[in-house]
């Protein structure tokens, strides 16, 4: 996983864990003075009691002129949005963007605050037991050598659940590690809707492997398995 340019909001959830913050959900309101559309997001130039700054959010109908409302959910700097080629000083991200009045002149907004350095999460370790290769399967490491010959296909892996996070966005996010690869192959990620795993446990693991899934945030992903399924 690298930093570059929002699985769409999941990301947020994730990255959450990864940065500092202040303030976390503080109230905003203000004027757009400018805002686009660009991969499944609203970006908006809000001008908050005379300081302007920039939000993102999941796509919002909103045009120059509203008066609308958020809530702080995480700021970040020097933020590269592959979509929209092109780099916010700073930004902040919230989880939706509603229409309303801004507060009077008696109620000053909320200072803004300043953002600090994004953390960028780290690999997990390796495990140490080597897993016996399924039968008709895979191992991590040959799954991210033959990505692309791969790519949108059913595969199939034994491998020890090292860590699962449950229903962020509906889904659930199960780490895979066998022994195999190296510094940033040998850790993969199965997305699916069922029952997690528990973690320690060996499974079979299978689901649609997809390459370079750009999921914002910064968040791309060279392979992810989507739609997996898990068994003794």
């Amino acid at each position: 996983m690298m930093i570059k340019s929002p699985l769409k909001w999941c990301a947020v959830a994730v990255l959450a864990a990864c940065l500092s913050t202040v303030y976390a959900g503080a109230p905003h309101s203000g004027v757009v003075l400018e805002t686009m559309n660009s991969g499944g997001y609203t970006y908006a130039k809000i001008d908050e009691g005379g300081a302007p700054y920039w939000i993102a959010a999941p796509q919002t109908v909103i045009k120059k002129g509203d008066k609308v409302r958020f809530s702080e959910q995480m700021w970040m700097n020097d933020f590269a949005s592959s979509t929209l080629k092109r780099t916010f000083d700073r930004i902040l991200f919230v989880s939706a963007i509603a229409t309303g009045s801004v507060p009077p002149a008696d109620h000053p907004p909320r200072p803004l605050v300043t953002p600090h350095p994004v953390v960028t999460p780290q690999p997990l370790p390796p495990t140490a037991e080597p897993i016996e290769k399924a039968q008709g399967g895979y191992t991590v490491a040959e799954l991210f050598q033959r990505k692309d010959e791969l790519n949108g296909k059913t595969v199939k892996v034994r491998g020890r659940v090292v860590k699962a996070l449950a229903n962020i966005m509906g889904k659930n996010w199960v780490h895979i590690q066998d022994g195999t690869g190296g510094a940033t192959t040998h850790d993969l990620i199965f997305r699916a809707t069922g029952d997690v795993p528990t973690v320690g446990k060996v499974v079979l693991a299978q689901g649609k492997l997809l390459t370079n899934q750009d999921l914002g945030y910064g968040y791309v992903y060279p392979v992810l398995i989507d739609d997996g399924q898990f068994t003794p």
